[in-house]
């Protein structure tokens, strides 16, 4: 009996969603028609159309239709507690990661070099400094997509390395100590797909691509390799992030999908919760 209530009440939050994004499209449309009607034009009004500006932080709950403002607070939600973890589960912060050890082997072509490097004691920081650049949502289909950007990640560590480059002539390059990559503006794109299993609502898939505009890359301590010494330190960088990556992809994925089935339990069995999240469409759509 208990399992029944749950499903309808689970349902019932969706229903009221959607019935609430329908009522924000048909308002927006009514709005639009309104715009549109010349007969109730004025020649001395403004009719400068002026950029629709969604803010996308806990002041903007209300720029967005019912479904985008929900999912909107659930990523503030989850941003929150990255730096925290979550210690009544045993989960731990996000903010930094540390990795212990990975092993780097690299062959160039362009400057002919070959490089074996080992990088240990590596902390990934601000991972919980993300904006949030857009959301798309879809309730029927139970999708929703957005993008992120992160500023300033930061990853560094210890590095030991050596290598030999063989053009003009062979030439050693080695070198131990700090390092620091630091990527500029990280695009990421976000894919989440929610369903029913078992009949109950959880989510599916989780996954992100990202993409770097630019890679700040420092070795202390780098020597050897004459004139192509920091065209090598910078393929080698940008090769040691693409090694790191799949590890920080992981445990961000697995911790999103955590995060968020964790809501949706919440959903189920939390009533004060569901309708806290319920009186956001609430206050942004009647005020």
């Amino acid at each position: 009996m208990k399992s029944w209530t749950q499903c309808i009440y689970v349902t019932c939050v969706f229903t009221f969603l959607l019935n609430i994004h329908i009522m924000t499209v048909q308002s927006d449309s009514n709005s639009k028609e309104e715009d549109d009607d010349w007969s109730s034009w004025d020649e001395d009004e403004d009719i400068t159309e002026k950029p629709n500006l969604k803010r996308w932080n806990r002041q903007g709950l209300c720029d967005h239709d019912a479904m985008t403002s929900v999912i909107l607070r659930i990523i503030l939600d989850i941003r929150d507690s990255m730096k925290t973890g979550d210690p009544t589960l045993g989960v731990p912060p996000l903010d930094p990661v540390g990795i212990p050890k990975i092993q780097i082997e690299q062959t160039g072509i362009k400057h002919k070099f070959g490089i074996k490097a080992d990088l240990t004691n590596v902390v990934v920081r601000e991972l919980s400094k993300f904006t949030i650049l857009d959301i798309q949502s879809n309730l029927i289909e139970l999708e929703a997509n957005f993008s992120l950007q992160i500023d300033t990640m930061t990853i560094h560590g210890d590095y030991n390395l050596r290598g030999i480059v063989r053009s003009p002539m062979p030439l050693p390059i080695f070198g131990n100590g700090k390092f620091l990559l630091a990527p500029k503006q990280a695009k990421i794109a976000v894919f989440s797909k929610f369903g029913y299993k078992d009949g109950i609502l959880e989510l599916l898939s989780f996954d992100f691509d990202i993409k770097l505009l630019d890679l700040f890359v420092k070795f202390d301590g780098i020597w050897g390799a004459g004139r192509n010494l920091n065209a090598i330190v910078n393929s080698f960088g940008l090769k040691a992030f693409n090694k790191m990556e799949p590890t920080i992809h992981e445990k961000v994925r697995q911790r999103g999908l955590h995060e968020i089935n964790k809501i949706l339990i919440d959903l189920k069995y939390d009533e004060e919760f569901v309708m806290e999240l319920l009186n956001i469409p609430l206050r942004c759509y009647f005020g």
